[in-house]
């Protein structure tokens, strides 16, 4: 009976370790520009955190469950209100708030059949010194015309004020305390102004140079970019689909199309990067932004720069997952988004995020059409696609295919893939190919419980059929003691 007990006590134990290796291995991943202060923003890396689900021991509808990244982000306060979704923005009123970010998983893509949760360890938002001005320049006044600027800071709540120097009132310009600069100048020059900004998150001072004229200063606007920006050592700029708002002396205005009526340089390209390109009438100047990368084989034999060949993206639905991998013929090359200057940089409006393997995935919450370009680059150079994504309400989705069943393998997977997807993607509008994800086939033992107890657990129902084994040993063994003791009993009296 002691070695009954003491075998139960054993695979008990021995369950509960396997749990709690499990619970450690998964664990809840943020973005690396993510940051626990007062002023920046917290986001949970989904691909990461669903890949080290699937990496540890989950159960099938685990594995399922995050393999479809169908998760839902709660920031749970142990000292306030709960914060929901993901990034979140750190506030003044979070300082010194401590809380733990808990990723729940679910079997279905609306999220209404919960499997389970992972947390992440607790931390304290630190309240630092964030406030700072986000206005760097003021925009030039004239001479007995009203003027009106706002000056901003980090702080929304902060409130400003002149010190010592400034000469806003000499001018004939008032500075109020939401940080709103107006009047009608009252003389021409060069107006100093020095501010200081208050608010909850800290404080910060900046000065401003307000140049006041007497008419219209001559001007250069950039209307739309030259049609190429990306430009190889060696080549020379090209204006072409540029066109430029010429303002001059007297308020007239033109407007130069390809070039026209504008100085810059037609000397080949040297220096790699980003370069400036200076555009020049009369007085007045701008700068376009291009791209310089290595001629082609500047690498060396086998060496090149990234080509992305993915040409547009499949469409994407609101509220259902999306994932779709850019190819550039180089698995070592890294993907970011690009700011491409005077065009559409709409991929944060998405609610799609761009991994470093080219990974673009998510769940978008708004419908619509959102322009953005992504740049891959290597060694040997980069390269730069820009894409339109369409978003449509997710009753425009059309009914998918019926999936073939999945099979039960006799041995679970020995490693965990890389990416995500795993199966060829059907045809999607806008694309070549978008897919299905293949779930992990059902294991044959029952359903684990999630966190909150409300199913049955593994290990509960395996130490269960333990002891009514042991029972049933038992029960057993007493029949057969009362059978001897009954035969001999017999014996006697005959």
């Amino acid at each position: 009976m002691r070695k009954i007990i003491s075998v139960c006590l054993v695979l008990a134990l021995v369950l509960s370790l396997s749990v709690a290796v499990f619970a450690a291995g998964a664990q809840v991943k943020f973005t690396s520009a993510s940051t626990f202060q007062v002023g920046g923003s917290a986001k949970v890396d989904v691909l990461a955190t669903c890949q080290s689900v699937m990496q540890g021991n989950p159960t099938s509808d685990m594995y399922n469950a995050a393999l479809e990244q169908n998760i839902d982000v709660m920031w749970r306060c142990s000292n306030g209100p709960d914060k929901y979704g993901s990034p979140i923005t750190w506030t003044a009123d979070d300082a010194g708030k401590e809380y733990v970010c808990r990723v729940s998983f679910y079997a279905d893509k609306a999220k209404t059949e919960f499997v389970d949760y992972i947390d992440s360890s607790a931390f304290t938002v630190a309240a630092g010194q964030t406030l700072k001005f986000i206005t760097t320049e003021l925009h030039d006044a004239v001479k007995g015309e009203s003027y009106y600027v706002q000056v901003a800071t980090t702080d929304s709540k902060a409130v400003f004020s002149e010190i010592m120097g400034s000469e806003l009132s000499s001018f004939g310009l008032t500075l109020h305390s939401n940080g709103i600069i107006d009047g009608t100048p009252t003389k021409t020059g060069n107006c100093h102004i020095n501010l200081l900004a208050t608010g909850p998150s800290g404080e910060d001072s900046a000065s401003f140079d307000l140049t006041v004229t007497d008419g219209f200063a001559p001007s250069l606007e950039v209307l739309d970019y030259p049609t190429q920006i990306t430009y190889m050592v060696g080549e020379t700029f090209n204006p072409a689909g540029m066109r430029v708002k010429i303002t001059t002396f007297d308020g007239s205005t033109m407007i130069s199309k390809d070039g026209q009526y504008l100085e810059y340089t037609k000397e080949p390209l040297k220096n790699q990067g980003d370069v400036k390109i200076k555009l020049k009438h009369g007085d007045a100047f701008t700068f376009v932004y291009i791209t310089v990368v290595p001629a082609s084989g500047a690498g060396g034999a086998g060496d090149m720069p990234p080509a992305i060949t993915l040409k547009s993206l499949p469409t994407a639905y609101v509220g259902e997952a999306y994932y779709v991998r850019i190819d550039c013929g180089d698995l070592d090359a890294e993907f970011c988004e690009y700011y491409n200057p005077g065009k559409a940089n709409e991929l944060s409006k998405t609610g799609l995020t761009l991994a470093k393997n080219g990974v673009l995935s998510g769940t978008p919450k708004k419908a619509g059409s959102y322009t953005f370009t992504i740049c891959a680059a290597n060694e040997q150079g980069e390269d730069y696609a820009t894409y339109t994504l369409i978003v449509k309400e997710a009753a425009e989705n059309p009914p998918e295919e019926t999936e073939p069943e999945a099979t039960t393998p006799t041995e679970a997977p020995t490693e965990t893939p890389t990416d995500i997807q795993t199966t060829a993607p059907e045809a999607t509008e806008g694309s070549e190919t978008t897919g299905k994800v293949t779930k992990k086939p059902n294991k044959t033992d029952t359903d684990n419980s999630g966190s909150d107890g409300s199913e049955n657990n593994p290990g509960d129902m395996i130490l269960l059929w333990v002891i009514v084994a042991a029972v049933a040993v038992l029960l057993s063994a007493g029949v057969i003691v009362l059978i001897i003791i009954l035969v001999k009993k017999k014996k006697i009296e005959e």
